[in-house]
C-alpha cells in the first residue's frame, strides 16, 4: 500500500507540472462518492457471492486526477475504495435459499466485520470544454485487491434436531508486481463538471464497470449429528457487471 500511495503522489506531481507548462490545457483533481449497483450474469448467483466484490452493492469513494495532455485528449488516474459492512447477511440469505426451513447464523472466522476493496485505474480520456461546463469521457483499466474472508456458518433445520456446520476457507492468492491480487476491471464512463468558481467546481459521473474476481474457496459441510463431512471447491472467478453513479467536488489547475 505504501508503494501505491507513492506512485499516486508522483503522478499527481507530474500532472501539476504539465498544467504549469501549458496553461491552455485543463487539469482536474476530484473527490467523489457513489453507489455501486451490481448485476448478475446468466450463470446465476453462487453461494460465495457475498464474498466477492462483483456481487456487492454499497458506497464507493474515489480520488482521481484528469490531465488534458493534448487538446481534447488526456490521461486519467483514479483510486477507489469500497467497503461493505453487512456482507454476512448476504451469506445468510444465500444459505436460507438453499434450505428455506433453516435457521442460519454466519460468523467471520478471520474476525473481520467489514469487507474492503481497493482499486487503481488508469486510461485515456476525451475532454470537451465549453466555458464553465466540461464533459469528460473515460475508458479505465484497473487492478485491485479485496481482502478475502474466511467464514463459518451454522444451519439448523426447523422442527428437527438436524444441525449442519459450514466452513469456507480462502485459497492461495496470486500477486503480480506486489500490487495486483484478485481483481481486474475495465470501466467505461463519463463525468460532467460545472465550475462554480475560478478553480473549484462540482461533478457528476456515471460508470459501467466489468470486473473479474479471481477467488477459489474450500467449502466443508459437516452434519453434526452423524459427524459426516463433505468438502468441495467453489470457483468464484467469474465476471461481474456494475453501474456506479457518483457526485463530488473538483479542483481545477
Amino acid at each position: 500500500m505504501k508503494n501505491l500511495l507513492l506512485f499516486i503522489i508522483a503522478i499527481c506531481f507530474s500532472v501539476r507540472i504539465t498544467a504549469q507548462n501549458d496553461g491552455s490545457l485543463r487539469q482536474f483533481f476530484s473527490v467523489a462518492a457513489g453507489w455501486r449497483m451490481p448485476f448478475f450474469g446468466s450463470e446465476g448467483r453462487q453461494l460465495t457471492d457475498p464474498l466477492l466484490s462483483s456481487s456487492q452493492q454499497g458506497a464507493i469513494f474515489t480520488l482521481g486526477i484528469s490531465s488534458e495532455i493534448k487538446k481534447h485528449w488526456g490521461l486519467d488516474i483514479k483510486c477507489s475504495y469500497f467497503e461493505k459492512q453487512n456482507w454476512m447477511s448476504g451469506m445468510e440469505a444465500e444459505l436460507q435459499e438453499t434450505n428455506s426451513d433453516a435457521f442460519v447464523t454466519v460468523y467471520p472466522v478471520s474476525k473481520r466485520q467489514k469487507m474492503r476493496t481497493w482499486g487503481l485505474m488508469a486510461g485515456p480520456s476525451y475532454h470537451k470544454n465549453h466555458g464553465k461546463n466540461i464533459l469528460i469521457g473515460n475508458l479505465w483499466v484497473g487492478i485491485g485487491n479485496q481482502h478475502r474472508q474466511e467464514i463459518g456458518a451454522e444451519v439448523k433445520t426447523r422442527g428437527t434436531h438436524e444441525l449442519e456446520t459450514w466452513n469456507i476457507q480462502k485459497q492461495t492468492e496470486n500477486t503480480v508486481f506486489g500490487i495486483y491480487k484478485n481483481l481486474f476491471s475495465i470501466t467505461a464512463g463519463g463525468k460532467y463538471i460545472r465550475m462554480i468558481g475560478k478553480s473549484v467546481g462540482v461533478c457528476a459521473g456515471l460508470d459501467l464497470q466489468l470486473s473479474q474476481r479471481t477467488a477459489d474457496f474450500s467449502v466443508t459441510q459437516t452434519d453434526e449429528i452423524t459427524g459426516v463431512s463433505d468438502t468441495y471447491m467453489v470457483n468464484g472467478g467469474r465476471g461481474g457487471l456494475a453501474v456506479i453513479p457518483s457526485v463530488g467536488l473538483v479542483k481545477g489547475f
